[in-house]
């Protein structure tokens, strides 16, 4: 019924927001169980997928160091990108997360058929060193395959997804400049090429040796050199691409046109709400 769908929602979202986001707090895990109950089978649409979502549930990356005075979470630049991205010890403010699904797959190297491109994008402050107090933005760019979850098309040409575990995999990111005006010389001097190797040479030898089999293990290959980017994209200052991308996948709970629910192969519970003018196909 309407009323109960919406009841359901609004639990969800007050549920969502007196535990500060936590996807594991007990109310929040209770609330999804009833709106997930909700769906009714068959009428999630691969296409609702698409479309530019916010992540109302916090990040939960491993190793954090808590919070700003803001509420932030806060973690190290190499703790957010596994060790990829310089310099690794840099304190960053998360300031969100959004998910754009779809529309830039065509500029992705080796997006298979039916597989639209599944982004994040993260709004950062820098929280320490020279770029102290600037604004920049963190780029994991993934491809997901909903069409080979679901059980086929419709006469409109629709894929439903009656079994709705989506594979998804990473195949690249990155690091730019996000506020006003030109790059800043302190975000040059604190994550351009210079910064880069000089973090990399102070680095321990187990942590070389560490950073060069994740390398060889994913195909990781990095450019600091400044100005790489795709169609579509902003330019990155620092990038990378995995040529050889671990696969995931991430099973949704619940979907509409306001609300996206999914559990990733880990366990991790996600809820994410559309953005305005990111209405699905």
């Amino acid at each position: 019924a309407p009323d109960e769908l919406g009841e359901a929602k609004t639990a969800l979202r007050a549920a969502l927001a007196a535990a500060g986001g936590s996807p594991v707090d007990a109310d929040v895990k209770a609330a999804v169980e009833r709106l997930s109950a909700l769906a009714p089978p068959g009428a999630l649409r691969a296409a609702a997928l698409r479309g530019n979502w916010r992540t109302v549930t916090r990040p939960e990356f491993p190793g954090g160091r808590g919070f700003d005075g803001e509420g932030r979470p806060l973690y190290t630049l190499g703790r957010a990108t596994f060790g990829v991205l310089a310099p690794e010890a840099t304190l960053v403010a998360f300031e969100g997360v959004e998910n754009p699904v779809g529309g830039q797959e065509m500029h992705r190297d080796g997006a298979g058929e039916g597989e639209i491109s599944y982004d994040f994008r993260v709004p950062l402050l820098v929280a320490d060193g020279p770029a102290a107090g600037l604004r920049g933005e963190l780029w994991t760019y993934g491809l997901c395959a909903p069409a080979s979850a679901g059980a086929g098309a419709d006469a409109s040409g629709s894929v439903s997804l009656a079994a709705p575990r989506v594979p998804v995999r990473f195949v690249g990111g990155g690091l730019r400049y996000a506020g006003d005006g030109a790059v800043p010389v302190a975000w040059e001097d604190a994550f351009g090429a210079s910064a880069v190797a000089r973090d990399r040479a102070e680095r321990s030898l187990l942590a070389r040796v560490s950073s060069w089999a994740a390398k060889l293990m994913f195909g990781i290959e990095t450019n600091s050199a400044g100005g790489a980017s795709e169609s579509g994209t902003p330019a990155l200052l620092q990038s990378y691409a995995m040529r050889r991308a671990p696969q995931g996948y991430f099973d949704v709970l619940f979907l509409d046109d306001e609300i996206r629910v999914t559990r990733g192969n880990r366990g991790s519970l996600v809820v994410v709400e559309r953005l305005a003018g990111g209405a699905s196909e």
